[in-house]
Parts: structure tokens; sequence; C-alpha cells
């Protein structure tokens, strides 16, 4: 899980975003997004959550694959 919150620190950066403009980005809102960033360990998005992440990603950093996400917060 920490992989998973230092890669979006990474793409979050990346993009020159603070936690709430990237959740919006993302299509999720600042609380779920604070919670995985800081406390992956106690929270995990659903599937849907997961691929709506993923697909904003994609629009940004094309070479991401939804491993990138899914081996940590899937199901």
């Amino acid at each position: 899980m920490v992989k998973v919150r230092n890669k979006l620190r990474y793409w979050r950066h990346q993009c020159q975003m603070d936690q709430n403009d990237f959740a919006e980005f993302l299509g999720i809102n600042y609380s779920q997004y604070n919670r995985m960033e800081k406390h992956p360990e106690k929270y995990n998005p659903n599937k849907d959550t997961t691929w709506t992440m993923w697909l904003r990603l994609k629009e940004k950093f094309p070479d991401i694959h939804i491993e990138d996400l899914w081996e940590e917060y899937g199901d």
C-alpha cells in the first residue's frame, strides 16, 4: 500500500496539484484522496473508484497500467 501512496504523491506532484485539485482531477472527493495518500493501510477504494482514477490518470500518463493501482487496491 505504501507503494501506491508514493505513486499517488508522485503523479500529483508531476501534475503540480495540491491534494484537493488532484482529487477533483481524479473524479473523487478530497477526503477519499486524502485517506488513500495518508492512510492507505486503512482505506481501500472500491473497483469503480479505482477504475475512475486510472482512466483520469491515463489522460496525463499514457504509459500507466491499471495494475499500478489495482495490485494494491483491487478486490
